[in-house]
Order: C-alpha cells, then sequence, then structure tokens
C-alpha cells in the first residue's frame, strides 16, 4: 500500500524533535518541557539501551546511541499516529479508539511531568563542608575504547541528598541526578547511566552500568573546592 511522502514528512519532524530535546543544551525550561512532552519516543528509545551491553560500547557512544534511538522512535510514533489520523479521517472506529486512548494517555503523563517539574520545592537542605565526599575528584574512566579524563564534583547535603557536577574528557556531562549518600555510598544518575561509588580515604571507585554495560572509574580527591570547571559547556 502506498503511504505516500505524509509518513516520511511525520517521521522526518519526530526525528527532529528529538533530536533538538536531547542534543542542544541551553534551552530555556519551558521549551525543554514542550520538547518532552512532544517526545514520546525518547522515553521507548531509553530500553533500547539494554541491548547493547555485549557491544562494550564508551559513553560517547553510547549517547549516541541514545540520540538515535530516540529519533528513530519518535519519528515512527510521528509517522504511526499520522497513518492513524488519516484512516480515522474515513470513520475507522478502531484507529479512532487508538488515537483517542493513546492520546489521552500521553497528554495525562505530560500533565504529571509538568506538574512534577514545575511545583515548588523546599530550598535544598545545607551541603555538608565536613564530610569527606565534599570536594573535586578527578581520575580516570577505563572503558574497552580507551580512558578518558573524570571531574567529579561532589555537593552531600545534611539530608543525605547529593548534588554535584560530572565531566568527562573535559565536557561537562551534566549535573548529576537523584544523588544520594550514606557514609562512604554513593549513588547518582546521569544522562542514560546509574552510578555507584564508595570512598576509600583518598580514593574513590565509581561503577556505571547500563543494561549489561558496565565501566568502571578510579578518582582520587584532589581539594575541597566545589567551584564549577571553568570554561567547560554541557554537551548532552
Amino acid at each position: 500500500m502506498r503511504l505516500g511522502r505524509g509518513p516520511a514528512i511525520a517521521f522526518l519532524l519526530g526525528a527532529a524533535v528529538a533530536i533538538v530535546m536531547i542534543y542542544p543544551t541551553g534551552l530555556p525550561a519551558p521549551l525543554t518541557t514542550l520538547l518532552m512532552c512532544l517526545c514520546p519516543g525518547y522515553w521507548v528509545g531509553i530500553p533500547l539501551l539494554g541491548l547493547i551491553g555485549p557491544m562494550r560500547l564508551d559513553l560517547g557512544a553510547i549517547l549516541w546511541v541514545l540520540l538515535a534511538s530516540s529519533a528513530l522512535m519518535n519519528g515512527l510514533l510521528y509517522a504511526l499516529c499520522w497513518y492513524l489520523g488519516r484512516i480515522a479521517r474515513t470513520g475507522k472506529r478502531a484507529a479512532q479508539r487508538v488515537l483517542m486512548v493513546g492520546g489521552g494517555v500521553w497528554v495525562a503523563l505530560c500533565a504529571w511531568h509538568t506538574i512534577e517539574i514545575w511545583k515548588p520545592e523546599p530550598p535544598p537542605a545545607p551541603v555538608d563542608l565536613a564530610s569527606p565526599l565534599t570536594g573535586r575528584w578527578e581520575g580516570v574512566a577505563h572503558g574497552e575504547r580507551g580512558d578518558r579524563a573524570v571531574i567529579l564534583i561532589c555537593y552531600p547535603r545534611t539530608d543525605g541528598t547529593l548534588d554535584g557536577l560530572y565531566y568527562a574528557n573535559g565536557e561537562l556531562i551534566g549535573p548529576i541526578e537523584e544523588g544520594t549518600h550514606a557514609g562512604d555510598s554513593i549513588q547518582f544518575k546521569t544522562p542514560a547511566f546509574q552510578r555507584h561509588g564508595r570512598r576509600d580515604g583518598t580514593k574513590m571507585t565509581l561503577e556505571a552500568r547500563v543494561g549489561r554495560w558496565s565501566s568502571r572509574t578510579e578518582l582520587e580527591f584532589v581539594s575541597a573546592d566545589t567551584a564549577r570547571v571553568p570554561g567547560i559547556v554541557q554537551k548532552y
């Protein structure tokens, strides 16, 4: 069956939305939220990262896989919605129901996500300056495709949460998310990765996992300076 140019245009539009959402940085928060609501393929594409474990890719390659999978899935979803919409206009009830249910669920999820992002949050707890975790940690991440210089800046807070910044090869990968600390152990997320770390004196070991893929990073305490590394912009 000939579909024409409509699905191709819809696919390209969906892929472009995913690329704009993931790759550039510095977008205003309202625009970022809007792009998230226009990119269901991002959430569908994340599970595909679990399939790349045997490939033993490095950090940069995995982030490119995330970008490609999100663009692909978002493009396919846009093309599918266009196709179902064309069928629905002919009076096909099955297509109409699929569009109504799928659209309703996605709108509800976007509304919930927006409320969670924009709802007022209490001010963060003070940084625990007495914690041995506080400060700048530098080291090397060992991977199948070579080593990468890593900088981790830790802000352990008095309520057990952990904030900070994570750099690799001179680029800001991103602020750490959902971070916690307890004693000498930390855990946090960076884009596409869950990381677990443990301090032993002035050294720290970080483990990162995506599906069956894993990476080990060895860090050493440099100073209690928690200033952002100058001259580096966030890439992802």
